[in-house]
């Protein structure tokens, strides 16, 4: 197996067969050794044929592991492309509102240098693109690009999940609290508002 290196491209399958994301993979433990959570993924293409290594659809997620995906589930590293585009800076990270009834309080927090010992209270506008201080698994991750890859190229949700669904209704109140940094999200929240307005308006801000 090839070597996993800071700054690799990873290629992800998406569920029902639909395809691949790529994210590139990074080590914060090689920034700072006293993190709390040492890897993360940013987001950067749902095609191969367009990927650009210097730009990325969302925030980092950070990982519970990566390694065992790349031996049992599918995952590729595709090696390191772009070694200019490494980053040497820590992301940041949110949390609060964990649960639909705590939204109404809203009290949010930053994450500094991907740690628990500097988190700050802020407002949701300020951290409303950040990724939750989270180390998802390999499930999840695979869900997430899923769905935002559905949601993007405007495929019907109904035809692979059922809307009623515990874990898909928690994976999409993610994605609407953590949004894609892509400049047609507003007009793709818009279609989802009209489409299914009982699953989105709960988490209007």
């Amino acid at each position: 197996m090839k070597r996993l290196s800071n700054g690799a491209i990873v290629k992800i399958p998406l569920n029902f067969d639909l395809g691949y994301s790529l994210v590139r993979f990074e080590k914060y433990d090689k920034i700072d050794p006293n993190v709390t959570l040492p890897e993360g993924i940013r987001l950067l293409s749902f095609n191969e044929d367009q990927l650009n290594t210097d730009t990325f659809l969302c925030e980092p997620l950070l990982l519970g592991g990566i390694r065992e995906a790349l031996r049992k589930h599918g995952w590729e590293n595709l090696g390191v492309l772009n070694k200019d585009m490494i980053s040497e800076e820590l992301p940041l990270f949110k949390g609060g509102c964990e649960t639909e009834e705590d939204l109404e309080n809203g009290d949010w927090y930053v994450f500094e240098k991907v740690s628990l010992s500097y988190k700050s209270k802020t407002e949701y506008d300020r951290v409303k693109f950040l990724q939750p201080f989270v180390a998802y698994g390999t499930g999840s991750i695979e869900f997430k690009f899923t769905l935002l890859y559905l949601i993007i190229e405007g495929i019907d949700l109904e035809k692979y999940y059922d809307l009623n669904d515990a874990s898909f209704r928690w994976e999409l109140r993610e994605l609407l609290m953590s949004p894609p940094i892509i400049p047609e999200w507003d007009s793709l929240f818009s279609v989802l508002i009209k489409k299914h307005p009982e699953l989105v308006k709960p988490f209007l801000i």
